[in-house]
């Protein structure tokens, strides 16, 4: 959307914050911080690419915040990081979105060497509404796949896919 079509937006819910109706004014103030986000995203992104560590901290909780899809593949790209604070902080984010698509990469980072970040995939996750019953599952599929990799490697991955 180009700055001047943002801007005709931007102008109409500001008048609508003055409606004598509450309901207007609630909508007209939800969709101007949804619209303000719409902008502020590509400044988030440009602080995660180029920031020092706390601001790349910082970046990644504001996706946080907008949410969305489209906080999801930079979140992800974060959580392969090798710095402990960077990862944290997304593992922490992508498990508050609780986006079914990241559940295996988030179950991945259960296998972390560091405690602290092997607990933070879990902790939103049963107000979340994935059912633990699919944790446990994914956690032993996990240990299975692993078990099998190290008594054949390359086993696995020679064989031709079921039908």
């Amino acid at each position: 959307m180009d700055s001047k079509a943002l801007n005709k937006r931007r102008q109409a819910l500001i008048a609508a914050l003055k409606d004598s109706s509450e309901a207007v004014r609630a909508a007209a103030a939800h969709s101007l911080e949804c619209l303000e986000g719409l902008g502020s995203r590509e400044e988030i992104l440009d602080l995660l690419k180029k920031g020092n560590r706390s601001a790349k901290i910082k970046a990644i909780y504001a996706l946080g915040q907008l949410g969305g899809e489209k906080a999801i593949p930079p979140l992800l790209y974060c959580i392969s990081r090798p710095e402990e604070d960077i990862k944290s902080a997304a593992i922490e984010v992508l498990g508050k979105l609780a986006n079914p698509s990241t559940l295996m990469p988030l179950v991945d980072k259960l296998k972390e060497p560091n405690s602290a970040i092997r607990q933070r995939p879990s902790r939103h996750w049963p107000t979340s509404g994935i059912h633990p019953w699919s944790l446990s599952c994914c956690r032993s599929s996990m240990r299975a796949m692993d078990f099998l990799m190290q008594k054949r490697p390359g086993h696995l991955a020679d064989r031709e896919p079921a039908a």
